[in-house]
């Protein structure tokens, strides 16, 4: 008889994200929460003999609706004399907690794949990728002159208050002692966190995708009948020949089961523009038909791609972000052990799931970017 041997046990990073950030001992956020942030003061000078005149700017106090996302961990264990560890599933969530978060706050993957909807309104999580960073332009040609520069800036937007520096872990060997550690976190000179976790990447603020345009056009001069567009191996009801874009040729294509959302521009008699919903991809050629349109010289209709689908990117080069604090909620982790029924009865092995929950937020007050390769 075999017995399994276990490996050494799976431990987090110590000054990841997670141990880096904040975490608020609320519950119940699991089904999504309202995050109001607290933001940079606004502040006004004044002499000492004189009063203060007028009053600050209130602070944005709009609230953030934030749907968590989630990640699932999968182990194989061994059934025989009854070893079944959810406990190393347990420590195996626990060890790749903080590369998920930081991956998620630097790319947004998991949330900004499918935004849904909420109470009406479309939402997008308020993660680093949203593009919304303000680029600081070094001056500095070392990493830590630039560094400085990127947390100078960032103070200030935060007036004096602490913030968060992002970086690629490999990006803290050339500090050397300009990197302390206090416990589980990192500083700098100037007592602001800096975040090396291994998801971030370096990577730049996204570049979104563009949506791909088809340009619908009639010659040959019809005066009557109608025409039809195929998309997808799904035919249009007739369009009559002096259609309006707007209305009728949007009506049309929007009513086929396979399109949603599309939106066409066009006077009576075309051309007409149809432009795809981004979140569709790369959508297929339209083609079209004339057969029944009547008068003129040969009538036709003609389908192009004037604009193509570009997908999503990022920009080129290796990249640093400042933030406000971030704060990080996790949920409890969820042990699955499949049935028992499941067992792969020719190795004797048997799966087990453990799922958990997670948000970060940070204040969006500040926001900032530098690009650090000297491109």
């Amino acid at each position: 008889m075999f017995r399994e041997v276990q490996a050494a046990p799976a431990t987090p990073p110590t000054t990841g994200l997670v141990a880096s950030a904040l975490r608020p001992s609320d519950t119940g956020w699991e089904q999504g929460f309202a995050w109001r942030p607290e933001r940079c003061v606004t502040w006004q000078g004044f002499g000492p003999c004189s009063n203060p005149s007028g009053v600050p700017t209130a602070p944005d106090a709009d609230v953030v609706y934030h749907t968590p996302a989630g990640f699932r961990v999968r182990d194989t264990c061994t059934v025989m004399d009854g070893l079944r560890d959810p406990e190393r599933v347990r420590r195996q969530v626990q060890a790749v907690t903080s590369y998920v978060v930081a991956h998620e706050l630097w790319t947004g993957a998991l949330s900004l794949a499918d935004p849904g909807d909420v109470s009406g309104s479309p939402y997008v999580n308020p993660y680093l990728s949203d593009g919304n960073a303000t680029e600081v332009t070094p001056t500095a040609t070392d990493l830590a002159g630039m560094i400085g520069e990127l947390e100078a800036a960032a103070m200030v937007a935060a007036s004096g208050q602490q913030v968060f520096i992002h970086m690629p872990p490999a990006f803290t060997f050339p500090l050397g002692n300009l990197v302390r550690r206090v416990g589980n976190v990192l500083y700098t000179p100037n007592d602001n966190v800096i975040v090396a976790d291994a998801g971030y990447t370096g990577i730049g603020a996204p570049v979104p995708p563009t949506a791909e345009v088809q340009t619908v056009t009639i010659t040959g001069g019809p005066t009557g009948g109608t025409f039809t567009l195929t998309y997808s191996g799904q035919t249009t009801a007739t369009i009559p020949f002096n259609a309006v874009g707007a209305t009728t040729v949007q009506t049309a294509l929007n009513n086929l089961s396979n399109l949603d959302g599309v939106t066409v521009t066009g006077a009576a008699g075309g051309p007409y523009t149809v432009t795809f919903p981004v979140n569709m991809g790369n959508p297929a050629q339209m083609t079209a038909s004339g057969a029944g349109l009547t008068g003129g010289t040969t009538p036709s209709v003609g389908v192009a791609t004037t604009t193509p689908y570009v997908a999503p990117s990022f920009e080129a080069g290796t990249w640093l972000y400042a933030t406000g604090p971030v704060q990080v909620r996790l949920s409890d982790i969820d042990i699955r052990v499949q049935p028992a029924e499941t067992v792969d009865r020719t190795t004797n092995r048997q799966e087990i799931w453990a799922d958990r929950l997670f948000a970060a937020t940070f204040d969006p007050c500040v926001q900032l970017s530098m690009r650090v390769d000297g491109s």
